[in-house]
């Protein structure tokens, strides 16, 4: 490349790569994470944390860039030009990528060769006119600029000041009790009930055991859909309002706060960080400083990678379109337990064992991401490789307009990959069961059950239904997302009994001030559940996000008061999985035949379709290690596409143990998905065989499809 302006000097090469990086590298993360502030709440950072991860984000890369670059220079000045020229290429197509991704809808092979092209002409221009040089010059002072801007006017810029002293309420306590807090997440009360709208106790023993001991609010409602900000919505007793991290900064006046002064606090906050540092100096304590710093470093890593991979592309990196204010894959049990960083059973059970007799009055809160997705495990506590989240669903661009957006919704065609994930869920709220009885056994078992004020609660629920959306509340899907388990023991108590008035869970924290008997030193919005004198409310609240880009700034939802009689999410539930024991689902009842029979009791069909399958990583079966995470969600394509609804049967070791249905034609092949039984798998070799069921007469037949490897044409 000829240049007719003058070499670049060493100086000016340095500011150059400093100002190209400053757009290509800090603006797209500062201005992402700054919008998404809950980001750095999660991984339990501290002010000095933040600071000093601008900092190097702001620095580390132009810096390395420039040290190569010198280094190159000191053995040729000429090679030293021609790779700085390279550097400003690379960083312009990568200025280039994210809004070219927002934009446009490319392959990602002509995606990237346009962001190429771009870069290369910039350089070109950079290195035959002085004014494109002067331009750049003039971008400079955006490396001060940004990383400026987000310490002290984006929304993060609260989490980077000082937190004040902790203010405990220190009230007269006339009545201390042990209190145990228990908040699961993303847990829709539809989900445990059976057709009478009762606990479902074949299903879930251990709720329904809790109801007969426990007072049932069955018309309790959530009143947020989001976690960080339903849960400080339940520690403060006050409806949310607009742009409030959940931080003890934030929220001052919480529960935590409320009994810092007479009790000892037990806490494990899975997402928010109400309880101030001074009164939980465990929290985060379990995971090291540079553990908590490779996480924060991958997880922006990835977020970056998001911005700058074309949408076909993002299929293959994690997930962090359903939860990516969280910790991803790691879901932040690091905070709460340190080494069972992904076994969220155990972060249960970890919560459980430190419940002990005291004789200081003691508070025991929980608030643990369960059955929360990513639904992973079996009823057993057996995990099993769950499927990627964009599995039976649309592609999902997070850079898209956030407000026309909803990447949890389920299309009106998407009723089988809403079918599969609905069974994984409840797969794994029988877990929550079980972990549920555990904690009752726990506290019998120590002597201190009869004295506990016992709460357990959800933050919010969740929708399966076709044409809904899963997490964000409308009027459509309203009482999956509103309705919420609540029970609460008393101490003392000694029955059970159900409550139909209508509850909230801000209600939460004025009832547990009003067992203790505490004065309250701050209006609540909630009232106590305990007090019959006020009148009744004739409204619930919920709030949610406006959109996706600002998860704190609110809407209002108001819905009557009364409780909804034969919610359409539970009539959708008890249609597709019954009431009573978990069976296998299967798409419709006439499948239902082929279950847990062997594949030679069906006869052939006599006309096979001509299709293929194509199993996604189907080495796993080939040595199946009983103590790792089962091989148990079998997936793959059938090609050609088959038409809609085409039934499939999944045999493992020669017997019928999964149904399922393709699903919608995506480009030269249709997707399946299946949930095979933890009961199905043999340690060592299986095998995994894919038949398409054939109706013929009034019986089914099977065809075994031909196998072909990964990338086959």
């Amino acid at each position: 490349m000829v240049s007719t302006a003058p070499p670049v000097s060493a100086r000016q090469s340095l500011l150059h790569l400093f100002a190209l990086s400053a757009f290509a590298v800090a603006q797209p993360l500062l201005d992402m994470l700054g919008r998404y502030a809950t980001f750095f709440v999660a991984h339990d950072a501290t002010p000095s944390d933040i600071v000093q991860f601008v900092l190097a984000l702001c620095v580390g890369p132009p810096l390395a860039l420039a040290l190569l670059e010198l280094g190159v220079g000191s053995v040729s000045g000429r090679a030293r030009r021609a790779l700085h020229l390279v550097l400003v290429a690379v960083l312009l197509a990568i200025i280039v990528l994210p809004p070219l991704n927002r934009t446009i809808a490319l392959a990602p092979l002509v995606t990237l060769a346009i962001a190429g092209l771009a870069g290369a002409l910039g350089a070109w221009a950079y290195a035959r006119w002085t004014p494109a040089r002067m331009f750049v010059t003039a971008l400079s002072p955006a490396v001060l600029v940004f990383p400026l801007a987000f310490l002290f006017t984006s929304p993060a810029a609260e989490l980077v000041r000082p937190e004040p002293p902790v203010a405990t309420a220190a009230p007269a306590v006339a009545h201390p009790a042990p209190v145990v807090v228990v908040v699961f997440d993303e847990l829709s009360l539809l989900a445990l009930m059976d057709r009478d709208e009762q606990i479902d106790g074949a299903r879930f023993p251990n709720f329904a055991a809790l109801a007969a001991t426990a007072t049932w609010y069955r018309n309790a409602s959530a009143v947020a859909d989001n976690t960080v900000i339903a849960v400080p919505a339940i520690l403060t007793g006050t409806l949310p309002n607009h742009s409030r991290l959940p931080t003890a900064r934030e929220y001052p006046r919480n529960l935590f706060t409320l009994l810092g002064g007479v009790y000892e606090l037990r806490v494990s906050e899975a997402v928010t960080d109400l309880c101030p540092r001074e009164l939980c100096p465990q929290t985060g304590s379990n995971a090291s400083a540079g553990g908590a710093a490779v996480a924060l470093w991958r997880d922006a890593g990835l977020i970056y990678l998001h911005m700058l991979a074309p949408p076909s592309l993002r299929a293959g990196l994690p997930d962090i379109q359903r939860q990516w204010t969280f910790q991803f894959d790691r879901l932040n049990f690091q905070r709460i337990i340190g080494a069972t960083l992904l076994d969220r059973p155990a972060a249960f059970d970890s919560f459980v064992n430190a419940i002990q007799p005291s004789r200081r009055p003691t508070l025991d809160f929980l608030h643990v991401l369960l059955p929360h997705y990513p639904y992973m495990y079996f009823p057993s506590g057996t995990p099993y490789q769950a499927p990627s989240p964009l599995f039976g669903r649309r592609p999902f661009n997070f850079l898209a307009p956030a407000d026309q957006l909803d990447g949890a919704a389920w299309g009106e065609d998407e009723a089988e990959a809403a079918r599969l994930e609905q069974q994984r869920y409840l797969n794994q709220l029988i877990l929550v069961d079980h972990l549920l009885g555990r904690l009752l056994d726990h506290l019998r078992r120590t002597g201190v059950f009869d004295d506990t004020l016992l709460i357990v609660t959800a933050d919010h629920g969740v929708c399966f239904r076709p044409g809904r959306s899963a997490r964000y509340v409308n009027e459509e899907n309203a009482t999956d997302i509103m309705a919420v388990p609540l029970f609460v023991k008393a101490p003392h108590q000694r029955s059970g009994g159900i409550d139909d008035r209508n509850a909230e869970t801000i209600d939460i924290l004025p009832t547990i001030a009003d067992v203790l008997g505490i004065a309250p030193p701050w209006r609540f919005d909630g009232r106590s559940l305990l007090d019959p004198t006020g009148p009744e409310r004739t409204d619930k609240v919920i709030v949610s996000p406006t959109s996706r880009s600002n998860q704190l700034d609110l809407k209002r939802f108001v819905f009557p008061g009364t409780r909804p009689t034969e919610p359409e999410g539970l009539t959708h539930q008890l249609a597709l999985f019954g009431a009573g024991a978990l069976e296998e689902s299967v798409p419709s009842p006439a499948l239902r035949v082929l279950l847990a029979q062997p594949v030679a009791t069906f006869p052939t069909a006599t006309r096979p379709p001509a299709l293929r399958v194509v199993l996604e990583q189907p080495q796993r079966y080939a040595q199946v290690d009983p103590a790792a995470p089962l091989p148990a969600f079998v997936q793959g394509q059938v090609r050609p596409p088959p038409p809609p609804h085409t039934a499939l049967a999944v045999a493992v070791n020669g017997v019928v143990r999964a149904v399922t249905e393709v699903l919608p034609n995506q480009s030269d092949a249709a997707a399946f998905g299946a949930l095979v039984p933890e009961s199905a798998w043999q340690a060592g070799a299986n095998t995994v065989q894919i038949l398409a069921v054939v109706p013929e007469g009034d019986a089914l037949a099977l065809a075994p499809l031909a196998a072909e490897p990964a990338g086959a044409p």
